[in-house]
């Protein structure tokens, strides 16, 4: 069932750890863009160099997608048929960064006039990485990705809920829960996982679920430990960031 959007979706930007000495700030992560064919779309990324040592930052072109997990994978750029990387530029691909020194990089789009008008979404973006010094990096180093999301027109956005499980073991409840975009667009999501028992909210716990693009699915694995005996309701509410919120409901019991 669905019911009126209640409270806004938080989501996690992936950004990769660095190694002791390299310490880069990259503010946004994540970059959402709206245009039509033959417009010209920016953003400004931020990028500090927050250690006491001169850092060379490389910002790559990437391609990337979502496990169903919710973890990013990086790709080559092209490897996705939704792909708008190629129509990315951004201003300044090397520099260096002194010691605590930020510099803003323009990321444009730049959408042909040939490019289908129809209402979907596309995604790219970039990996920004450092390398401590002066000189030449060469492959992947600590750094963090910059995302980008792009609609064109104004895509409607909608999930379903396939299947929603609870198992018992002990006091804990394991839940499964599967969810597939069916729309034409992304959808950054949330969830929240509900246990009434005897309608009093026993235990609440935030989900985070991440992009989820065209057809695709994601995968909901989550633990609610320390419930007591007795049956329980079991209620998964996910915000798409739509107009309503998507849920469904399942029973369980512990022994």
């Amino acid at each position: 069932m669905k019911r009126l959007l209640l409270v806004p979706f938080a989501f996690l930007a992936l950004l990769l750890p660095a190694s002791a000495g390299l310490n880069i700030a990259v503010d946004p992560l994540v970059i959402e863009m709206r245009a039509l064919p033959g417009q010209v779309v920016k953003a400004d990324v931020n990028i500090s160099n927050n250690s006491d040592t001169p850092e060379r930052i490389v910002i790559a072109p990437m391609d990337w997608i979502t496990r169903v997990d919710g973890s990013l994978a990086i790709e080559k750029p092209g490897h996705e048929a939704r792909s708008i990387t190629r129509y990315l530029k951004a201003s300044a691909s090397q520099f260096t960064l002194a010691p605590n020194e930020k510099r803003v990089v323009t990321v444009t789009l730049v959408l042909p006039t040939t490019f289908s008008a129809a209402a979907a979404s596309y995604w790219g973006g970039y990996f920004a990485r450092a390398t401590l010094g002066t000189g030449r990096v060469n492959g992947f180093g600590p750094g963090a990705t910059i995302v980008v999301y792009v609609d064109v027109g104004n895509p409607h956005r909608s999930v379903t809920l396939q299947t929603l499980r609870a198992s018992a073991s002990g006091h804990n409840v394991h839940v499964i829960a599967r969810i597939k975009d069916t729309s034409n667009a992304y959808v950054r999501a949330g969830a929240t996982l509900l246990f009434e028992q005897g309608g009093r909210v026993v235990q609440k716990l935030p989900v985070t679920i991440g992009a989820i693009f065209p057809g695709r699915f994601h995968t909901v694995d989550e633990t609610a430990r320390g419930l007591g005996p007795g049956k329980y309701r079991v209620e998964l509410s996910i915000d798409y960031g739509g107009d309503e919120i998507e849920d469904g409901e399942t029973t369980v019991t512990v022994p």
